[in-house]
This record gives C-alpha cells, structure tokens and sequence, in this order.
C-alpha cells in the first residue's frame, strides 16, 4: 500500500482571539480545533478544506482561494497571525519514506499570503486508505475473474456450474481463502455481469448454477 494523501491542514496562531476570523470563513471549512494554543495568552485555529481533494496541489490552493476573498478586517487578523500549511499523509507500517513534489504556483500562492508548509506522516493505516485499497484490490480481482471466465467459455453452450468449477480450479486467479461457497459465489456474480454487459449468452436461469448455460456472445 502507497502512502495515502489525508489532507491539508491549515493552522493559524494568534496572540489575539480568532473568533471573528472564524465566524468569517464559516461553513466554507471544517474546524479542526479553536481554542487555546498551548503557550501563554496565544490562540490556535486549525481548520481543513470542507471537500476533499486528491492532492495537496488541489487542497492548497482551495484554502489561499478562502483566505484569498477575507475581507479587510479578517485579513488584517490573518496577517498578523502565524499560519501553516500542514500536508498531512498516512505513512502504511510497510513504507519507511515517502516522496512527493508541489507546484510552483501552489508555492508562490501560499507564500505569498505570508504561511509556511510543513508536511506530517502519520504511521498507520487511516478507514478511507484502507478503503480504497481495498477497492482497487477488489477491481483488479474481478478483472482477473473476468478474463479466466471468458478463457475457460467458447461458443458453444456450457453449464454455469461447470464454468464456476473451471475457473476455481485456475491457480493463478488468487481467490481469497475464505471457502469454496464464497469464491464461487463470486465466479457467479462476474458471470452475471458479463451476461448483463452483452459479453456472454446466456439461456435457462442463470442464478440456478445446474441449469443454466452461458457460452460467449
């Protein structure tokens, strides 16, 4: 698993109080945290993009696009204030570094509104990284079903129970170990698509693996 993109952060220090700043963006981010910063008599805000995006490009530039519209009297709180932009990455235990680059206009754009980037990894595995690995995981296995199925089917009319065997019995599809009613269940659900999709014939009730036939369109 790659290193995965969270989000960028954005965290404002102030010797003064941020609330007006805050009213002011509004629903336009997400709040993190508002409240004391840690040190004596000093301020923080941190806040994210309400959207998500794909990159770190993307999300720093939503933010200097929210900062950018402030009005005088919030720019002004802005301005004095300390501001980071903190790119935040899932590190996976199994990646020991990681590598990205950023734009130099996303640069020029931040620094221009007076903010510095950091970059912070955070080893471990966060719901929606794993989500998405296991959605590509889930693609690519239905890819590799789908190619064996077509293989093991020609134009001549074959049992749909047959066809599931057959393929099952290919090691080189990597069914997940869970039993063989799980992975034919699955062998069948692809059969059905590829029925729904055009690429397979079918005739009889394809649900009843025994008497239903398929054979290539």
């Amino acid at each position: 698993m790659k290193p995965y993109f969270i989000n960028v952060d954005l965290e404002i220090e102030s010797a003064s109080k941020l609330d007006f700043l805050e009213a002011e963006l509004g629903r336009r981010v997400t709040v993190l945290y508002s409240g004391p910063a840690g040190k004596a008599k000093r301020r923080l805000l941190t806040l994210e993009n309400f959207r998500r995006y794909k990159g770190p490009d993307a999300a720093s530039h939503a933010l200097c696009a929210i900062i950018e519209s402030l009005s005088p009297a919030a720019r002004r709180i802005w301005d004095r204030s300390r501001k980071v932009f903190d790119i935040g990455y899932d590190l996976p235990l199994t990646e020991r570094a990681i590598r990205f680059t950023l734009r130099t206009d996303t640069l020029e754009r931040v620094a221009s509104l007076g903010a510095t980037l950091a970059v912070s990894c955070y080893r471990g595995v966060s719901e929606e990284a794993m989500r998405l690995e296991g959605e590509r995981q889930r693609q690519e296995q239905i890819s590799r079903l789908t190619r064996h199925i077509l293989a093991a089917i020609g134009p001549d009319w074959m049992i749909v129970g047959r066809v599931i065997e057959k393929v099952a019995e290919m090691d080189e599809i990597q069914l997940p170990k869970c039993g063989k009613g799980y992975e034919y269940d699955l062998i069948a659900g692809c059969i059905e698509t590829l029925v729904r999709e055009g690429h397979l014939a079918a005739r009889g009730d394809i649900k009843k693996w025994r008497r239903g036939e398929v054979k290539r369109s």
